[in-house]
């Protein structure tokens, strides 16, 4: 677990320790009073009101169940309210002693969402202003946050349909796998499938008794049922003193559990090979143990856990209003019929949420209205701040009301805009709503950047040397934010600052265009300035131009000090890049961003090595405790928004070879053309397997030279792909009738350099020549060798109209979905390629970096193909799609909607996992902002393992300060008398105790063994953790629960290395039939 600094600090400075909080009454009066640490805000507010009643005017305070504490938050600065009366005092990140006691909303609803905003704050750790602060701020943030609720509130509602026996089933089936190839081979070696079972017999009282079941290999779950309950019945009916007739249960009353756990097989039609835990048993050579449960015991013990796990009602479960939240006398039981009685099966319900997502959310006003209705509280947020300001532009309000109308397209790639449609304003484009769209194709200049001035923020001199005080407020202002000066900071521009330091020599500030991370032009340097007067107003010109931009393309700025250091013989000047800030070009929208641009620099700190002094790859979103700020100034040869063509656009551009519009429309106005319905570009497609007219002057010249060379000497060589094809012009003919031959030959050599190409490590960069060959080969790897894909993309010139559009076209061509390993390169999961240096190798900078793809397109592909893989395989892929979520341009994106959908369709698997890693990383100040929107969808679609999850939260969290307090003692003995007895207390095992691993939902974790746990050798002093198995089995099989809690260390490394082991291993059993076990 990464280190978090927030509740590091928080539970540091206040565990096991008593303070003295003053609190605020709505009476007027000001009670001081001594609490400890550990109490929670239920015990505080009982103490406090039984000293209220000591003193005047208690008479006019209500019952204490009407308020709830506020407190200023020490990380925002900001009035937070707390509404989980179970939270312990040293959980609250509070700035100052202070409490002030305030009436709860009476409104229902305001209440509903207060109470779920603070359980999913609780649970992520992220304030709830710190999002609403965010989407007044940047538009983008407010859209992508709109379109991830909305698949929320989809699930959520999916969800409510399905009633109670969906609900269990959401929450404990057990994961499925399809069988690999080294189970087959092991299956085929066995004549039948055996399992144990433990069952009650029919003594007084019944005892459990163990029962072993050959079953066929193809048995399906209810095969297995059926014969349980009929061994149940036969020792019934042989312990039985009294001679009865015992009828065969009801199998459909049943469900089998996973012994020991508290997992479920609900399909009885599924074959039991089929589970991933009847394929760990054999091949591990282990019998699977299972057990008949009722599903009505089922019901009431989840019931029960939930209830046990969360004493606060905004906790309890509740189907009403198509909400988890709210109500505690509302049962399971009740809602059982429901899923009977529905119409609707959940699986059905999650296809139509799949082909929804596909088809990029398609939905029309009506239908945001009413998403907007049920999960979105920005109405509430907002409310206050319209009504303050009615006489000023309430844009931003209105866009929560209605959706951007140019994104409610069918496809995110392919946008079009209607004319009578409402503008939408931009950030950077203060445009009024008569204005016209230009196509950027209409364009002909060159773009322009101009470097206005930098300033130096004096609030942060102190930080500037300090690694370790990190902000963790989101990123609430964009990069490319209008110039505006903060009120709240003192900003010295063109002048000396004392003790500024840092400003001493003098300064330059270096512009790179790029794509993804790929150069499109050599980058450009200003002149350079002295520190105490940073303005240039210089004009930087890219000799690129604007038509040919692609839609990824991106500004890349940093600030760099120039030192000179004179030497006894020569003088040398040393860069010292001081901040950096990444825009991109185009908006959310696809509108060009234009005029002057606020830069919030990022430290250096975030650049990936020493030598970088621009970081393509880094965010696009603004510093939001900035040191530096730099303000640049793009040109609009226009006085209109200009929008970037769609892909549609390239394709009917490439077909009519027309790659410039001469009418008053643009083409982004005029075509509305659907890739996968464009019946006219699969008419025209090209048959061909290597581009004869680039082959046209090989061959010439193979024609043309001397006939006493032998091909023979060609043919018997052992390595064809050796040869090159400048080896082949050379060759000589006399005889026109050898041309066949000779093109014959140089196609079976190219084809042979492709095949030797692909067959490469992902990692491998390529040279000049291998460019060539693949993209003169690019049409007979569309027919012939698809995987050559991503090699291709590396050779795109992204920066050229009619490159583009060809490119386009032979895209739409390619045989779709993508293979698996083909998305995850296009996406950058498998680390497709690096950039070791910033040099151009190209005139046109055609290099990619290990983020993959920038093309949005490319990626919306490679995302549409992953939705064919199960909930296992993508388990195995889910490190690294979450690492490729930082290299996306936009925060809304088809990768983050993909994972976020498979993480509600399967909290098991993905959910979970996809929490805890996003999670882990919200330290990381540049994907703060990103992760928390996700992690805020997730936990508003996930229902009622919400519960769960805030319980393991609060266990990690007591895990965290713990470790915390055990690295300051440095004798290993102190540390253990410490840590024993901290996990003695009262409060800790009330924390860490009975509750569901955070590794797999299914496991609950009992009591504590102290007397077996400890604290580790090793420098982060990891603590070894040690449960009993409450499981009614336990005692058969798995007794205890071990874990290594480990914090400050980043495990992603050996979390890969987990990865690959689990990936050979299942790859070992084809060659072996060893038996092997894997921890």
């Amino acid at each position: 677990m990464s280190p978090t600094a927030k509740l590091k600090r928080t539970f540091s400075l206040l565990v096991g320790s008593d303070i003295i909080i003053k609190f605020l009454l709505p009476n007027g009066i000001i009670i001081p009073l001594t609490v400890n640490s550990e109490s929670t805000l239920e015990e505080i507010k009982l103490q406090l009101w039984i000293s209220a009643a000591k003193l005047p005017l208690f008479d006019i305070l209500q019952s204490k169940n009407d308020y709830i504490f506020v407190g200023v938050n020490r990380d925002t600065g900001d009035e937070e309210e707390f509404y989980d009366i179970n939270r312990r005092l040293h959980e609250i990140p509070l700035l100052l002693p202070y409490l002030r006691v305030v009436e709860t909303a009476r409104d229902t609803t305001l209440l509903k969402i207060s109470n779920q905003n603070a359980a999913i704050s609780s649970c992520t750790g992220i304030p709830h202003t710190d999002i609403i602060r965010a989407c007044r701020t940047n538009p983008e943030v407010k859209w992508a946050r709109l379109r991830l609720l909305r698949v929320a509130n989809m699930h959520t509602k999916a969800l409510n349909q399905t009633g109670s026996d969906g609900l269990i089933r959401y929450l404990t089936s057990a994961s499925k796998r399809e069988l690999s190839q080294s189970l087959k081979v092991l299956l085929q070696k066995q004549t039948h499938l055996t399992i144990t079972a433990w069952v009650l017999d029919g003594k007084d009282p019944p005892e459990k008794c163990r029962v072993v079941i050959e079953l066929d290999k193809k048995a399906t779950v209810f095969n297995a049922l059926n014969e349980i309950l009929h061994a149940q019945a036969e020792l019934a009916r042989q312990d039985c003193q009294v001679k009865m007739s015992y009828g065969l249960p009801e199998a459909s009353n049943y469900l089998l559990k996973v012994c020991c756990s508290q997992a479920y097989l609900f399909d009885s039609d599924e074959l039991l090979i089929h589970y991933e835990y009847i394929q760990q048993c054999i091949e591990h050579y282990q019998h699977p143990c299972l057990s008949p449960i009722l599903k009505n015991d089922i019901k009431q013990s989840l019931h029960n856990c939930l209830n046990e796990y969360n004493k606060n009602p905004i906790y309890q479960l509740n189907h009403d209003n198509d909400s988890w939240i709210i109500s505690p006398k509302s049962t399971l039981n009740t809602y059982a019929s429901n899923f009977d009685k529905s119409n609707n099966n959940l699986i059905d319900l999650y296809e139509q949420l799949e082909n929804f997502l596909i088809n990029h959310d398609k939905f029309d006003k009506c239908e945001t209205d009413e998403c907007i209705d049920n999960i979105d509280d920005n109405f509430i947020d907002c409310r206050s701040f319209v009504d303050s300001n009615k006489d000023d532009d309430t844009s931003a309000f209105n866009d929560i009301d209605s959706p951007h109308p140019v994104l409610l397209s069918e496809n995110c790639s392919s946008k079009n805009v209607e004319g009578s449609q409402k503008k939408s304003e931009s950030p950077m484009t203060l445009t009024s709503d008569r204005q016209q769209n230009v196509s950027l194709w209409e364009l002909s200049g060159f773009l322009s950047i101009q470097v206005c001035s930098a300033q130096f923020l004096v609030e942060n001199i102190a930080n500037l040397n300090s690694s370790s005080t990190t902000s963790l407020s989101l990123s609430t202002i964009s990069s490319s934010s209008i110039h505006q000066s903060n009120p709240n900071l003192n900003v010295v521009q063109h002048t000396s600052v004392n003790g500024g330091a840092a400003l001493d020599g003098s300064y330059v500030v270096r512009v790179g265009i790029f794509h993804g991370s790929q150069f499109l032009i050599e980058c450009q340097t200003t002149k350079e300035r002295p520190g105490n007067y940073l303005t240039w107003r210089e004009w930087l010109n890219f000799h690129i131009l604007l038509a040919d931009l692609p839609i990824a393309t991106r500004i890349c700025v940093a600030l760099i000090r120039i030192r000179k250091i004179v030497d006894r013989k020569n003088v040398r000047f040393c860069e010292y890049l001081y901040g950096w800030g990444n825009v991109s070009l185009f908006d959310h929208n696809d509108f060009m961003i234009t005029g002057e641009i606020t830069l919030n620099l990022w430290p250096p700190s975030l650049v990936q090595t020493a030598d970088e002094s621009l970081h393509p790859c880094g965010t696009v979103l603004g510093n939001p405790n900035p040191e530096f700020s730099v303000q640049i100034k793009i040109h609009n040869p226009t006085q209109g928004r200009i929008r970037r063509p769609t892909v549609n656009c390239f394709i009917n551009a490439y077909h009519t070879k027309k790659f410039h519009s001469s009418s008053s429309q643009s083409y982004s106005d005029s075509h509305s053309l659907k890739l996968r319905n464009d019946s006219y570009a699969k008419s025209t497609k090209v048959d061909y397997s290597f581009c004869t007219s680039e082959l046209e002057g090989d061959v010439d010249t193979c024609l043309d030279i001397e006939s006493n060379n032998n091909l023979t000497t060609i043919h018997n060589n052992a390595y064809v792909g050796d040869i090159s094809l400048e080896f082949v012009s050379n060759m000589s003919f006399q005889n026109n009738t050898i041309t066949s031959s000779v093109t014959n030959l140089t196609n079976k050599i190219l084809e042979s350099r492709l095949r030797e190409i692909v067959s490469r490590d992902p990692l491998y960069e390529l040279c000049e020549q291998e460019k060539d060959y693949l993209w003169r080969g690019r049409y007979w790897c569309l027919n012939n060798l698809p995987s050559a894909l991503p090699w291709i993309c590396q050779v795109v010139n992204w920066c050229g109209r009619e490159t583009l559009a060809e490119f386009y076209t032979l895209i739409h061509q390619w045989p779709q979905p993508f293979s698996v390993d083909i998305a995850l390169r296009l996406l950058g999961a498998f680390d497709l390629t690096r950039s070791n240096s910033n040099l151009i190798d190209l005139p046109n900078g055609i290099k990619v970096g290990a983020s993959g793809i920038a093309d949005s397109y490319l990626r919306e592909l490679a995302v549409n193909s992953l939705y064919n893989l199960s909930d296992a395989e993508l388990s195995d892929y889910l490190l690294q799609l979450v690492q490729a979520l930082k290299a996306e341009t936009y925060l809304d994106n088809a990768l983050t909607r993909f994972i976020l959908y498979r993480a509600l369709k399967n909290p098991l698997q993905i959910g979970l996992r996809l929490f805890w890693h996003l999670r882990s990383e919200l330290h990381l100040p540049d994907m703060r902002l990103r992760f928390s929107l996700i992690l805020e969808a997730f936990c508003r679609g996930c229902g009622p393992m919400l519960v769960l999850l805030s319980r393991q939260v609060t266990a990690l969290n007591r895990l965290e300060a713990l470790s915390t307090r055990l690295k300051e003692l440095t004798s290993e003995e102190e540390q253990r008398e410490l840590f024993r007895e901290e996990i003695s207390r009262t409060e800790t095992q009330h924390d860490l105790q009975w509750l569901p691993s955070p590794l797999c939902l299914s496991e609950i974790l009992g009591e504590l063994l102290i007397h077996k746990c400890d604290v580790k050798r090793s420098k982060k002093k990891p603590l070894w953790l040690v449960w009993t198995n409450p499981d009614r089995l336990a005692q058969f099989h798995h007794q205890n629960y071990q874990l290594i809690f480990k914090h400050g260390d980043d495990l992603r490394q050996d979390m890969l290395t987990l990865q690959l082991l689990k990936v050979c291993l299942h790859s070992f059993y084809v060659y072996t039939v060893y038996r092997t076990c894997f921890l």
